[in-house]
């Protein structure tokens, strides 16, 4: 909402400078003056459609050139306030105006549950528009494509040189590329041509795109290769530590990853102890022992504390656990409100800033744990335990600063707030939200509710997708140097990198599940397969 509000926005500043209105009247009218406006125009077009009167929403206006170059319009999509097909499909009427007299210039009616438009810059200097429709009939959804210019008073349909939409597979817009993914998890783009007005698969070598060259992702703002930017060793580190196997988490000291060591007990894991595993020489230092029968989940750690949450079999709580890696000793520092009580484990993020630890727990009385949360502050030296905001989760530190998530309010919207109390508002609450180079990014679902969905990293202050997979993807991680996830489908390990402002895809390297572990100054990646011995890399930056 908070985007489309702000076209809105723009467009009716623009209005009211063309049509003379004072700023008095423009501020207490405008929006209401635009609405109605734009209504009247859409409203002859929708009946001559239907035969019958219909009550319509403004969806979203668009500003642009569409009927010739250099006119000033505007494109604005309505939606029907009641389905009128027999099978219940809902309807969108996109209409475009002059932007002097807001006359309507034509109209399109489209058929759709779900309607998605991008509009394409052509060599004129005008805009092409592109219709993307998804309808679900018993639970089987399906997609029609539609390119469009404005020509003679009408919308034109133009050929797309796009293949046809094969079934069960899905297709999205994504700014000037469609892609279509399949239910094998493969995704597809092809990009717009503004020379030819028309679209063509994009073109792995070409550098703007190689999402198709990966198979799984799609890179909107172009990817690089990284060997422009890191160099990469292959390390030989020891298939088990003491007779046990083990697995990775970040760094806490130079070189130096914390691991922690299991057994296999009727094919489960059972956990021994946590350690520091000097990547480059391999040699191995136990820092915490795990009690027999007891499991602990690390939820973060420094180069001086750990924190695990544990579970106490007896009463069902659950701990916050906190270790002091110098010693290996650790105790008790917090107990979960009795919602989690042998029910939920509590998750959230977590922060250990300047000798405190930033977590979120259930406020106190309450039993639904998606809202109603409270951010907690307990420091380390003191023991004190205080809150440091109601209403909120998912602690995050930015360049030093602390921030958190609020919300959601009594109108379900979330936002961003900073100790020092500025806010800024988010379009959803968001997934793994997570710092790197000063910017704040978390992962999307495009139409969650759907079987075949595209994930994608977004950034949280444009908004704009940097990546975008149909693979399973989450363990958002982010440093000085890089933004990762976590692929669950094999491919080639890819990052995103805040300061160039792009994707860096490790073209040299095997597909594989890739797991990022992220250090200031460098990078361990562990690379595991379905069948073959996992692979480990250090990336250092060149």
């Amino acid at each position: 909402m908070r985007t489309k509000w702000t076209v809105l926005t723009a467009v009716l500043a623009l209005t009211v400078f063309l049509s003379g209105c004072g700023k008095e009247a423009a501020s207490q009218n405008a929006a209401q003056l635009l609405q109605e406006r734009l209504l009247s125009g859409a409203a002859p077009l929708a009946e001559e459609a239907h035969g019958l009167p219909r009550t319509l929403t403004l969806e979203s206006v668009h500003y642009g050139s569409f009927s010739a170059p250099g006119a000033a319009e505007l494109c604005a999509l309505f939606k029907y306030d009641a389905p009128v097909h027999a099978e219940g499909q809902d309807r969108t009427l996109g209409v475009v105006y002059a932007a002097d007299d807001l006359e309507a210039v034509a109209g399109c009616d489209f058929m759709a549950d779900d309607v998605q438009i991008s509009f394409l810059p052509a060599a004129d200097g005008t805009e092409r528009i592109l219709y993307r429709g998804a309808s679900t009939n018993q639970g089987i959804t399906s997609y029609t494509l539609g390119l469009y210019k404005i020509s003679g008073g009408a919308w034109e349909p133009m050929e797309t040189g796009l293949p046809a939409i094969d079934e069960p597979g899905a297709v999205y817009l994504a700014g000037e590329k469609v892609l279509f993914a399949t239910p094998e998890d493969r995704c597809t783009a092809y990009g717009w041509n503004s020379e030819s007005e028309g679209f063509e698969r994009a073109d792995p070598s070409g550098g703007k795109n190689i999402g198709t060259g990966t198979g799984a992702y799609v890179f909107p703002g172009g990817a690089r290769d990284a060997s422009e930017f890191f160099t990469v060793q292959e390390l030989d580190l020891p298939a088990a530590i003491n007779g046990m196997d083990y697995s990775f988490y970040g760094f806490i000291g130079e070189g130096v990853l914390m691991v922690q060591l299991y057994d296999t007990l009727n094919n489960a894991p059972v956990q021994r102890e946590f350690g520091a595993l000097n990547i480059l020489t391999g040699e191995y230092k136990t820092l915490i022992s795990v009690p027999e029968g007891e499991t602990y989940s690390l939820s973060c750690a420094d180069g001086r504390y750990a924190v695990c949450t544990r579970r106490d079999e007896a009463s069902g709580d659950y701990f916050l656990h906190l270790f002091d890696l110098s010693t290996g000793q650790g105790r008790n520092i917090y107990t979960y409100a009795p919602v989690y009580k042998g029910v939920e484990v509590p998750g959230g993020q977590m922060v250990l800033q300047d000798g405190c630890l930033y977590f979120s727990d259930a406020a106190p009385g309450e039993t639904d744990t998606a809202k109603g949360m409270q951010l907690l502050c307990y420091n380390i030296g003191t023991g004190a335990l205080s809150t440091v905001a109601g209403n909120a989760r998912d602690p995050v530190a930015v360049d030093g600063r602390l921030a958190w998530v609020s919300g959601p309010d009594d109108q379900g919207n979330y936002a961003l707030t900073e100790a020092d109390g500025e806010t800024t508002p988010l379009e959803e609450r968001p997934v793994y939200l997570t710092a790197a180079g000063g910017r704040l990014y978390s992962l999307r679902r495009r139409e969650p509710g759907k079987l075949y969905t595209i994930r994608y990293l977004a950034d949280l202050e444009t908004g704009e997708p940097l990546m975008e997979t149909t693979m399973s993807v989450d363990q958002l991680r982010g440093s000085g140097l890089a933004l990762a996830w976590h692929n669950y489908d094999e491919e080639v390990p890819a990052l995103y990198l805040p300061e160039a402002g792009c994707c860096v895809v490790f073209s040299g390297l095997d597909k594989a599940c890739n797991s990022f572990q992220l250090g200031e100054e460098e990078i361990f990646l562990l690379s595991t397969h379905d069948q073959g011995p996992r692979k480990c890399y250090r990336i250092l930056p060149k």
